[in-house]
């Protein structure tokens, strides 16, 4: 019996014990651990952004991890038109083409910024601030820079992404765009325009290296020995000074042309070159058996030159005529003073005076009308042909001035392709040398 409730006093007391090590553990240094197990975790998650005081700057920048890409990027769903959603797959499949690496999130900006409790507007720096820690605590979406985008519905469709430097924690480029209902271009080429500004944004234009543009100008030109560099200077300088004087842009030094020096060297003695087609220049040769003079006359030339001098005979004719008609004219004047002075009065105030024997007054002031008429109708279209011949002599004149300057250009074009034709290509060493004959 006594050793029986030995047995209980002895495990009354290690249920005892065993209590009390159930109450003191939490404190101790393994319990607490225990215990912090949760808050330690919890305190990892991205604590919530609010936007700083202005007594206040924003807090640093937390560096993503060092297994993350600075150049990667991490793409965010593109929030507002459902249409965003392919035009950010197009996006990423021209950033994966050109090499980026794409790391896929799944949430777009306004999502991500209500994840990480951050209140107002989403695209704020603060706000892509605290999405970029909140990313940077993942492998998986870690990235040196952050791609949002927005498409606004309607029409036409406005269209903005922005390009976010974790880094720095600016923005460091907007790129917009708008595409109406009838643009068929700007949706098929929208996708890599923005892949392209994405690139450049965050690598920047890529400079080829000395050594690399040295490897360039080699598949251009094969290296050449100083003695074979020193000989196309040479050349080239040699061709610099003789082209002033066989310049064929007529800017600096304009091919001389003398109408009558160049006649034979340039005249034809057939036909002119008919033209294949009408865009052919035509053939301002001039004709050898005309002379210097009236071979660089055109057909309209002589055209213009048969109706002046046809205006100016008929003019001669006209005024020919009206001065033969001034004859009849002076006599029926001469008739009527006569009949005056013979019945001594005024037929056209006294009707007595009207008739003397077999003559009549009336008869006479007919005549004179008549052949006034005559003689003045004539002089009219003297005056007329006058001045129609002068214009048409001004307008020939300016035919034949524009035929002299016409066949002048030809002969300095042809003169200026005869001296290009002298240039030769000839040989010299492993390299070129360029012959000029004038």
């Amino acid at each position: 019996m006594m050793r029986l409730r030995a047995i209980d006093l002895r495990g009354l007391v290690w249920l005892g014990l065993w209590a009390v090590a159930l109450v003191i553990w939490p404190y101790t240094p393994s319990g607490l651990l225990g215990l912090m197990g949760p808050t330690v975790a919890w305190a990892a998650a991205p604590e919530p952004v609010t936007a700083p005081t202005p007594a206040t700057a924003p807090a640093p920048v937390a560096a993503p991890t060092p297994e993350a890409d600075p150049h990667a990027i991490a793409l965010l769903r593109f929030s507002g038109d459902p249409s965003g959603a392919d035009l950010r797959e197009e996006v990423k499949a021209s950033l994966v083409a050109t090499g980026v690496q794409v790391r896929s999130v799944a949430l777009d900006l306004p999502a991500a910024a209500t994840r990480i409790g951050c209140t107002g507007d989403p695209s704020r720096e603060e706000c892509l601030i605290g999405v970029g820690r909140w990313l940077a605590a993942s492998p998986a979406t870690a990235a040196g820079w952050i791609v949002t985008g927005h498409v606004e519905p309607g029409s036409p469709k406005r269209i903005e992404v922005t390009i976010f430097d974790v880094a720095s924690g600016q923005k460091a480029r907007i790129l917009t765009a708008s595409v109406g209902e009838a643009d068929l271009i700007l949706p098929i080429v929208l996708s890599g325009g923005i892949a392209e500004g994405i690139v450049r944004t965050t690598r920047g234009q890529l400079v080829p290296t000395p050594k690399e543009q040295e490897q360039l100008a080699e598949l251009d030109e094969p290296s050449k020995t100083p003695e074979e560099l020193a000989a196309e200077a040479e050349a080239l300088a040699a061709a610099a000074r003789v082209q002033p004087k066989t310049s064929v842009d007529g800017e600096s030094a304009p091919i001389k042309v003398d109408l009558r020096a160049d006649f034979k060297e340039f005249c034809r003695t057939g036909p002119p070159t008919k033209r294949t087609s009408p865009d052919d220049p035509k053939d301002l040769r001039p004709k050898c058996q005309r002379g210097p003079f009236w071979g660089y006359w055109q057909p309209r030339s002589f055209v213009a030159t048969g109706l002046t001098l046809g205006l100016a005979v008929a003019t001669i004719a006209y005024y020919s005529a009206a001065l033969a008609a001034r004859g009849p004219y002076r006599d029926a004047v001469d008739a009527v003073s006569d009949y005056e002075a013979d019945v001594g009065g005024d037929p056209r105030r006294d009707p007595t005076f009207a008739e003397s024997g077999d003559r009549r007054y009336d008869e006479l002031a007919t005549e004179v009308s008549r052949t006034g008429d005559v003689m003045q109708g004539r002089a009219i279209v003297g005056d007329v042909l006058l001045g129609a011949s002068v214009a048409m002599l001004g307008v020939t004149s300016i035919i034949v001035r524009q035929d002299r300057r016409d066949a002048k250009a030809f002969i300095g074009q042809e003169k200026g392709l005869r001296a290009i034709s002298t240039l030769r290509v000839v040989p010299a060493g492993r390299g070129l040398a360029l012959r000029l004959q004038f």
